[in-house]
């Protein structure tokens, strides 16, 4: 049986809906999610133009954490472990945790040769 919205039959639920249970009958999305996955709360996408448009661990935040940076698409996308926080990639690392150094935005256990820290 096929799902009937916009005076025509479809293979899925629409767009901002689910079918959790596989009963053919779709419910909305929780309202900051754009689609949803498996349940009404876990996001696979947000509305841009809202107040919580990065997608981050299935839910759509207002920004993304701080151990995360944000990609062209508004996913929060986690940083490496050695970077407390970064930018633009998971590797683009902006200050590291301690105890690592940050040199030429990649954080190190040690100084390279011929640097200081200072």
């Amino acid at each position: 049986m096929p799902y009937f919205w916009d005076g025509a039959c479809h293979s899925d639920c629409k767009p901002g809906t689910i079918d959790i249970d596989g009963s053919k009958i779709c419910v909305n999305c929780n309202t900051t999610c754009k689609t949803c996955v498996n349940s009404v709360d876990q996001c696979a996408s947000c509305n841009l133009n809202g107040s919580t448009p990065y997608l981050q661990a299935n839910q759509c935040r207002s920004e993304c954490s701080a151990n995360s940076y944000e990609t062209a698409e508004f996913v929060c996308e986690e940083c490496n472990q050695l970077c407390k926080t970064c930018e633009s990639s998971s590797d683009s690392c902006t200050s590291c945790n301690s105890p690592s150094k940050l040199y030429n935005n990649q954080c190190m256990e040690t100084c390279p040769e011929k640097t200081l820290l200072v």
